[in-house]
């Protein structure tokens, strides 16, 4: 069996991993020059950053598994994210920041366990308990938390996904707010090295832009760009792993039972922002993160020191501004310009640093929304995504994170072999 992979994402890779051990004969296709999607790590004036999937967590098994299988397991390293260690600047004052649906229960009682979804079947968001039916801004206005929506949601959500309250219905928020609250781990050198090993064992070709996918007598062919030229490319089967957005663009018609699906798909934008300071020795700032309540008013979302370097005079900051989806077309100098001046305006500690080096990064599919209508739609179109020669994986289907990522590659692969026996 032939099988064409459109995306090396988590889930791309995940999916040609497994039809390449069933026997089949897998060429991913991938138009950056990276593999792993928002699981990249990149090199950096002697850091290593992860700019998008940062974590991988225990409950995530099958990405465990494959940690095991590519012998990477002693390379994993316990991962505190900023919001573990995070004050709240609010009115000019600090408080603790609390990431966990426990914070909800200190504005009212009982709105914790009305925002804590359950999970019965892993990696099918639209299985998750809770009201879908409202954004969790609305819901949080409705249970008089608009104070909870400003200095909890609102930080939260953008600075681990780059989404507002109006982004994720009511019944996602407990799950993503768990997220950013459980044990996790990340790998020594960055999450990148995960799909560098897997992608080494794989055939992978990048900077190839998939133009269109067809199909015709039960096949599928693909259209793409290599070198400058344009090649064409039959397959029993194409596993389309790229941002939900984007697959309307490939298709030369798109199936009825994912249209109403793939109209509702949206990401998030994000922008990350990094500066390398000059510091003193043994400055230390505590908390080493900042967040700011979005009823402030403030240019970003928040601040953090990341790293120092061996020597402890270099120090890693990363800033997240807010409304990037209002900043992702600005010019470098203006966005960095802003960060700075906005640094030097709240922590003046950090401020005092000298700059040494700049980056920025703009991720145009930072992360999925789960909108008031999206978990429905997905339940409608669940049934028909994989139905062959077409199949469609990715986090927008399975749930944000690289485990539910590499897990739906996974059960799409799973079901393609299934419909070829």
């Amino acid at each position: 069996m032939d099988v064409i992979v459109v995306g090396a994402g988590l889930a791309g890779l995940g999916a040609a991993w497994r039809l390449q051990q069933a026997g089949a004969r897998v060429q991913v296709l991938e138009a950056t020059d990276w593999v792993g999607g928002r699981a990249r790590t990149v090199e950096w004036e002697g850091f290593s950053l992860d700019p998008g999937a940062r974590a991988i967590f225990d409950e995530d098994r099958l990405l465990m598994s494959l940690i095991d299988e590519l012998g990477l397991r002693a390379d994993l390293a316990a991962y505190e994210p900023p919001l573990q260690q995070a004050a709240l600047v609010r009115g000019g004052a600090l408080s603790r920041f609390d990431p966990a649906p426990r914070a909800a229960s200190a504005w009212r009682g009982g709105l914790s366990a009305a925002l804590i979804p359950r999970r019965p079947r892993p990696y099918e968001p639209e299985s998750f308990s809770g009201d879908h039916r409202l954004t969790a801004g609305e819901r949080l206005a409705h249970a008089g938390g608009e104070g909870l929506a400003a200095a909890w949601a609102g930080p939260l959500l953008a600075w681990a996904w780059g989404c507002r309250p109006g982004d994720v219905s009511a019944g996602m928020l407990g799950h993503l707010a768990g997220l950013a609250s459980r044990k996790a781990w990340t790998l020594r050198g960055g999450i990148g090295a995960l799909p560098r090993q897997l992608a080494s064992r794989l055939h992978v070709a990048t900077e190839v832009r998939v133009t269109r996918i067809a199909t015709r007598e039960g096949r599928a062919g693909v259209s793409f760009m290599c070198d400058g030229r344009q090649e064409e490319r039959e397959a029993d089967a194409v596993v389309i792993a790229v941002p939900g957005t984007l697959v309307r663009g490939l298709l030369n018609a798109v199936p009825a039972a994912w249209a109403p699906l793939l109209e509702r798909v949206a990401y998030a934008m994000g922008l990350a922002v990094y500066l390398v300071l000059e510091v003193g020795d043994g400055l230390e700032l505590q908390p080493p993160c900042r967040l700011f309540a979005a009823s402030e008013g403030n240019a970003l979302v928040g601040l953090a020191a990341i790293a120092h370097s061996t020597h402890r005079r270099r120090l890693l900051v990363q800033a997240v501004p807010n409304d990037a989806a209002e900043l992702f077309a600005c010019r470098e100098d203006d966005i960095y310009a802003l960060v700075e001046s906005t640094m030097a305006a709240v922590w003046p500690e950090m401020a005092a640093g000298r700059v040494l080096a700049r980056w920025l990064f703009r991720w145009a599919n930072q992360a999925p929304c789960w909108r008031p209508g999206y978990l429905e739609a997905l339940r409608a179109a669940r049934a028909h995504l994989r139905e062959g020669p077409l199949y469609l994986t990715g986090d927008y289907l399975a749930g944000p994170g690289a485990g539910a990522a590499l897990a739906d590659g996974w059960a799409c692969a799973e079901q393609v072999l299934r419909q070829a026996a």
